[in-house]
């Protein structure tokens, strides 16, 4: 442990010494549900004009082809699934459900309830149904659980450059279909086609802001850099993967290229979500919506004075709020883990690593569970 964390000199002589050792603990910060800022992690919750774009797909063709062609396959597990879900609801309609429980079930029983084969076929099914509700080319509002994700990751990169690397660390923890909406509009679904199927349990999504000039001063904007990284699960094989966002091809952009695709559809503030959404009920219908309801400006065009609107340091907790200095060489990390389908509230945790900038910047994680 660093000397200079364990205990600190005061002016009177005396020195004073942390608890634990110089151990910090991380802040951890949430919102009641029907909070303004609950819509950053799970975006397409309450929100009409999701479920109205969603309900295309429930209506197509595919689909009610696929809910037919399986039901025989589905049937089978009407037996194991007997005190979790009714037999008219084991069918492609609840793939997810289905395939949740069971998987589940085979991680932790030591008596194989499925086999391999059909695992897997319960995880394909799975796969297509989640993909094709969370995204759409043509479609945009079927991933508005994506943009509205992208906005709380440019809110929080923004706060730490504005701040000068106060906010040094970001975790936030989200739902499997917000990360599938996301894939979908950086791209990434159309770079590689396992970015089309469920992240594994624990996946984490990271962007690293960083800078490769030297100085013990906080980079200038024109110099900080963001790359994106992926990491599929959580076992001693899965590592972090970087890849292009965008259709760039490039590993690495500048920040300010970053923003500007980034804001192509990301929905900034809860005033622009309500609008999206065709919400009027709730917070939505506040003249006000406190905290959220100016454009953050410094989103689209940030310097670095000042704060700026938004999203507060104590809210940003909601959305994974905490960018670190010089962690794995970055300063300012956001962390998106992946949890399971209703989860609203988000945690935060952060602690200054070292008051020295290095070459590093910050990045966002963002993970599965």
């Amino acid at each position: 442990m660093n000397e200079t964390l364990e205990a600190q000199d005061l002016a009177n002589g005396t020195k004073v010494s942390s608890p634990i050792g110089g151990y910090q603990f991380v802040q951890i910060h949430s919102e009641d549900e029907k909070d303004p800022d609950t819509i950053w992690l799970k975006g397409s919750d309450s929100c009409p004009a999701w479920n109205s774009a969603s309900s295309t797909y429930r209506n197509s063709t595919e689909y009610l082809s696929l809910v037919q062609s399986t039901q025989s396959f589905y049937s089978q597990f009407n037996s194991i699934l007997a005190a979790h879900l009714p037999p008219n609801k084991i069918s492609y309609a609840n793939a997810y459900d289905v395939f949740d429980i069971i998987n589940v079930a085979s991680i932790h029983n030591k008596t194989d309830i499925v086999t391999p084969e059909q695992l897997d076929q319960l995880r394909y099914y799975a796969n297509e149904w989640e993909s094709n509700m969370n995204y759409n080319a043509s479609d945009s509002g079927r991933a508005i659980g994506g943009a509205t994700l992208a906005g709380a990751f440019l809110k929080q990169l923004n706060e730490s450059i504005t701040s000068q690397g106060k906010l040094k660390f970001s975790l936030m923890t989200g739902s499997y279909n917000t990360f599938l909406a996301f894939f979908g509009l950086s791209g990434l679904k159309d770079l590689n086609n396992d970015f089309n199927g469920l992240p594994d349990y624990a996946s984490s999504m990271v962007f690293e802001l960083y800078s490769d000039t030297d100085g013990t001063t906080f980079p200038a904007e024109q110099d900080l850099r963001v790359r994106f990284l992926f990491r599929n699960g959580t076992d001693s094989s899965d590592e972090l993967v970087a890849y292009p966002l965008f259709g760039t091809n490039s590993m690495a952009l500048s920040y300010t290229d970053f923003r500007a695709h980034m804001n192509e559809f990301a929905i900034n503030n809860a005033t622009q979500w309500c609008s999206t959404c065709q919400q009027t009920q709730g917070f939505c219908s506040q003249p006000s919506i406190a905290g959220s309801s100016k454009t953050d400006d410094a989103v689209k065009s940030s310097s670095n004075g000042g704060r700026t609107g938004g999203i507060s340091t104590a809210v940003a907790g909601v959305i994974g709020a905490v960018v670190a200095l010089a962690v794995v060489g970055l300063f300012g990390l956001v962390l998106f883990l992946l949890r399971r389908r209703k989860n609203k509230n988000g945690v935060a945790a952060g602690a200054p690593v070292t008051r020295k900038y290095s070459k590093e910047a910050s990045s966002i994680e963002t993970r599965s569970v």
